[in-house]
């Protein structure tokens, strides 16, 4: 299994949407877009990734991304953990020892009531007719449009296909106010 460092890195490049980013883009990126952490700590997953080999540095000064990170399956709507942020605030600038990284928590035999959200909206979204692909495009369009969470814009779709949402309002407001 991945480390979660890796997935949290596969996760950016493929967000970004290309494999050769400037150090400042990758830490203004994840701090200010994608608000997955605090710039002195988005220095220290640049570190960390760089001291594993998950990126590069090319002649230009630039980060290139390992071709591993492209065969690394990353969850959709993905977000690093709070157990790996604690660990890059809590290395002091060094990389994230081998030793005390784990794999992303995995929610498996959870009921359907408490299993994440996003799936189950996503099985709303199959029963309205839309397909796993157009449905995920779909949600990052409103999220980048409006700076919303995954799980709201998978709401404000479903809503607009017709499909009844009341049922998951409480799992989603648990599951916002949780990040």
């Amino acid at each position: 299994m991945d480390s979660e460092l890796e997935i949290c890195a596969a996760a950016f490049f493929r967000n970004k949407g290309k494999d050769v980013i400037t150090v400042m883009e990758l830490i203004m990126t994840i701090s200010l877009d994608l608000k997955w952490m605090d710039p002195t700590t988005a220095s220290r997953f640049v570190k960390s990734i760089s001291v594993d080999k998950l990126v590069s540095e090319t002649p230009e000064g630039l980060l290139r991304a390992s071709p591993h990170l492209r065969e690394i399956d990353v969850p959709v709507a993905y977000r690093p953990s709070k157990n790996l942020i604690e660990r890059l605030k809590a290395s002091g600038g060094e990389p994230v020892p081998k030793e005390t990284r784990h794999p992303p928590e995995t929610e498996a035999g959870q009921s359907a009531d408490t299993a994440p959200v996003l799936p189950r909206l996503m099985g709303s979204a199959g029963a309205v007719g839309m397909n796993r692909g157009e449905f995920v495009s779909e949600c990052n369009r409103i999220v980048k449009r409006f700076n919303v969470d995954m799980e709201v814009a998978a709401l404000l779709i479903l809503r607009d296909k017709g499909a009844d949402i009341t049922p998951y309002y409480d799992d989603v407001r648990e599951s916002v106010l949780r990040k």
